[in-house]
């Protein structure tokens, strides 16, 4: 895998301007590789989970820390919509480049990756037991954590376990 630094591709995204400190961009830019599938690669400080990590110095002296690909997408697109997350189309977590990220809702972000168990459960067709879930055969129960959020049980499953209920009474 041939990793490079080419100024020309990274300089093609335009700049926002935004009220970051002035010398990030050429920070976020010094600290990045292209790999041939065209991700920029951070190669500073990477956090435990593999974001990775910078730091500036804020109002007052007060040092404050930034996730590089949030930083990246706000200097070449401006501020992430409130209520939004970024979501690397690409998945690779220590990619910056701008034009593999998007603004997504948290459920989004979480529905689309593939090692979330919320994602891992919205994807299966049938249930534990074979049955398939269709609309006829789905039933959607609101939690009782969180009433906001649902569920879904297979209908079949549960007349079974009512049945096998009443036979042991």
């Amino acid at each position: 895998m041939q990793l490079r630094k080419d100024p020309a591709q990274l300089e093609a995204f335009p700049f926002t301007g935004r009220s970051l400190p002035r010398d990030l961009r050429s920070r976020v830019l010094s600290q990045t590789i292209i790999s041939p599938d065209g991700c920029w690669l951070w190669t500073g400080l990477r956090k435990p989970n593999g974001y990775g990590q910078l730091f500036t110095i804020g109002s007052a002296d007060k040092r404050s820390s930034l996730l590089a690909h949030r930083a990246a997408y706000e200097l070449y697109f401006g501020p992430i919509p409130d209520g939004l997350q970024l979501d690397h189309l690409c998945r690779v977590r220590h990619c910056v480049n701008p034009a593999h990220l998007e603004p997504v809702t948290g459920q989004e972000n979480t529905l689309r990756s593939p090692y979330t168990m919320a994602s891992k459960w919205a994807s299966r067709t049938h249930c534990g037991n074979g049955h398939e879930f269709t609309p006829e055969n789905t039933r959607w129960k609101k939690r009782s954590d969180d009433p906001t959020k649902k569920f879904r049980r297979c209908r079949a499953c549960e007349k079974q376990q009512r049945k096998n209920r009443r036979k042991a009474r």
